[in-house]
C-alpha cells in the first residue's frame, strides 16, 4: 500500500498524524519495510478523542494486531469510546502511562514481541520516559520505538504546573508529572557516554536502553506553513 492510501485512510478517521502533522510520510516508509500485508503485533499509547490512529492502522495493516494503552479519562465518551476501538477490532488497556503498574498489567495481559511501539500519549519528558524505560524490552529484535510530537514535550515541561493544575482541577489520573531529560538531551548525552540519561527512570531500565538501542533518528515535521525541528523519533532496537 501507497502512502496516498495511509493518507486517505488517515483523513478518513481524522487522525492528526494526517493533517497537522507530516508524519504519514515516515510511517508510510517504515511500513512499506516491515510489510504492510505481515501480521505485525503494534501498540500505540494515547486513542485521543476518537482512536483515529488505531483505526487507521486496523484498516491499513489489515493481518495486524493493533493494540491501545489509554487512561480514557479525558475522553466525554470514553466508555463508548473503549467499546468502539474493540467492535473495530482493536486491543484496548486502561492505563496511565505514568503508572509502572498498569503498563506491568498491560504487558502481563498482552505480552512482548511488538514490532512497533508508538508513543502519542501526553507528551510529557517524564511520561516519555517512563514508557520508553518500561516498553521498550517488550520490542522484538529490530523492533522500532516511535515518539511523536517531541515539542510539545518540551513546551508542555516549561509549563509543567499549568499541565499539573490541570491535572489537579479534573481529578485525573492522579499522577502528577515531574521534570525530566527531553529524549533529544538524553541522546546527547548518549552519543558522549553510551549511557542514558533520565531523573525517573531506574538504574536498570537505563542500563537496559544504553545497552540495546541500534540506531536511532529524529525528523523534522513539515507542512506548508511551517517546519518543526526534530518533532518525531523512530529508536530501533538491537
Amino acid at each position: 500500500m501507497s502512502f496516498k492510501q495511509l493518507l486517505n485512510l488517515g483523513l478518513l478517521h481524522g487522525t492528526d498524524k494526517a493533517t497537522s502533522h507530516d508524519y504519514l510520510k515516515i510511517y508510510a516508509k517504515i511500513f512499506e519495510r516491515l510489510g504492510t500485508q505481515k501480521k505485525l503485533k503494534i501498540l500505540e499509547i494515547g486513542a485521543g478523542d476518537t482512536g483515529a490512529s488505531h483505526k487507521m492502522w486496523k484498516d491499513y495493516l489489515k493481518f495486524s494486531e493493533i493494540h491501545c494503552f489509554e487512561p480514557f479519562h479525558l475522553s466525554e465518551q470514553k466508555d463508548t469510546l473503549q467499546q468502539e476501538l474493540i467492535d473495530y477490532g482493536v486491543k484496548v488497556f486502561q492505563g496511565n502511562q505514568l503508572d509502572r503498574k498498569d503498563i506491568k498489567n498491560f504487558l502481563e495481559q498482552h505480552g512482548g514481541d511488538y514490532d512497533v511501539i508508538i508513543d502519542d500519549a501526553a507528551h510529557m519528558p517524564d511520561a516519555i520516559q517512563i514508557s520508553l524505560g518500561a516498553l521498550f524490552p517488550s520490542l522484538k529484535p529490530g523492533g522500532l520505538y516511535i515518539v511523536e510530537d517531541l515539542a510539545s514535550a518540551t513546551d508542555r515541561q516549561d509549563r509543567i504546573d499549568e499541565v499539573n493544575n490541570n491535572i489537579k482541577k479534573q481529578d485525573i489520573l492522579n499522577i502528577m508529572h515531574v521534570k525530566d531529560t527531553t529524549l533529544w538531551q538524553s541522546f546527547q548525552h548518549y552519543e558522549q557516554n553510551k549511557t542514558w540519561l533520565s531523573a525517573t527512570l531506574s538504574k536498570k531500565e537505563k542500563d537496559f536502553l544504553g545497552n540495546n538501542i541500534k540506531k536511532y533518528k529524529f525528523f523534522d515535521d513539515v507542512s506548508e506553513n511551517w517546519v518543526i525541528k526534530n518533532n518525531l523519533c523512530v529508536i530501533a532496537k538491537k
